[in-house]
């Protein structure tokens, strides 16, 4: 897509190098992007501090963090004086090498702590301060189902500001972790790092991955990767696994089921054989595998005829269900 930009009415401009866009606009802390912009703003002058705070919304120690972080990387050269209480600067505007060494190691000097916590009037200030975050905090306490705790604050606060989330990005993530019954807040600032990592930071992003982890981890999903199975299932081959999920069989069963079924060679009805053992599981009241093992050990004829891969009935209920199932294709 092509955007036409109409500069006619912008009125005051003023000019921020290139170098800034080309090396340092991806990764850059966005509060320090607010406070170059705002002394580049002033020219060649000077500016006090107190008055970058005041326009950029931050406090006194992201403003000399950011100072220095621009002066280190070559973008301005600056001076503080009479007590850090104004600034001096003058930006670079020439070509020079840039040590992307030095930089990363700024970052990772000054990178907020993620055990970093908010006070409880800067959270206040801020929910007052936007309608969004308000609305956010009255909605994840739905979602909770009870009141949050100072911890959960804090953790939202970072996300949002060290990750750039916006309040209705970290609302589908609250949901998502509360639904997989971790809903804690260490652990939501973990999955934060962790799509953030991805480049999976938009609403429509979020949501889009939250809709392919939700049907990687459906118990159809499980099952056909246990099976290997690249296809969609059939309608009956469906109906078996949704069978088995409304049992409550483990995939764990469902994939022993699986092995016996490959090792008895069968070759057609492999859904129906499989079937047939875990109904024969679920009647007996089978829940793990190593029940399974030992149900079977036990089904076992003790003569001296030729061992069953597994006992007559089940060969029986086999054929049976396979005659009836064979119009459906199904294998």
């Amino acid at each position: 897509m092509t955007y036409k930009i109409d500069i006619k009415n912008w009125g005051r401009v003023f000019t921020v190098p290139c170098s800034v866009v080309d090396n340092f606009l991806k990764d850059a802390d966005g509060d320090y992007l607010k406070v170059l912009l705002c002394i580049i703003s002033f020219g060649n002058g000077k500016i006090e501090s107190e008055k970058i705070c005041s326009l950029c919304g931050v406090d006194e120690t992201t403003v000399k963090k950011a100072i220095s972080y621009w002066n280190n990387s070559g973008v301005i050269s600056s001076e503080c004086e009479n007590n850090d209480d104004f600034v001096g600067f003058t930006p670079v505007f020439e070509n020079k090498t840039i040590d992307n060494k030095v930089i990363e190691q700024f970052n990772a000097e000054n990178k907020r702590s993620e055990t970093t916590n908010f006070t409880p009037a800067y959270i206040s200030e801020a929910i007052n301060s936007s309608a969004d975050l308000r609305a956010f905090f009255d909605e994840v306490q739905n979602i909770l189902g009870r009141n949050l705790k100072y911890s959960d604050q804090c953790a939202y606060m970072y996300i949002y500001e060290e990750y750039g989330y916006s309040p209705a990005s970290i609302l589908l993530m609250v949901d998502y972790c509360n639904n997989q019954g971790k809903a804690s807040p260490n652990y939501i600032k973990t999955v934060a790092k962790d799509w953030f990592s991805k480049d999976i930071i938009s609403y429509d992003d979020v949501e889009k991955y939250i809709i392919e982890l939700n049907e990687y981890h459906s118990y159809e999903s499980i099952i056909k990767r246990q099976l290997e199975i690249n296809k969609k299932l059939s309608s009956k081959q469906a109906e078996f696994v949704n069978s088995w999920s409304k049992s409550n069989v483990s995939p764990e069963l469902v994939e022993l089921a699986y092995n016996i079924t490959v090792d008895a060679n069968v070759e057609k009805g492999i859904f129906n054989y499989m079937n047939a053992i875990i109904t024969k599981w679920v009647d007996n009241s089978i829940k793990t595998v190593e029940q399974a093992k030992n149900f079977r050990i036990v089904n076992k004829k003790n003569d001296n005829k030729k061992t069953h891969s597994y006992d007559i009935e089940l060969m029986d209920d086999l054929a049976l269900n396979y005659l009836v199932n064979l119009e459906n294709g199904v294998k």
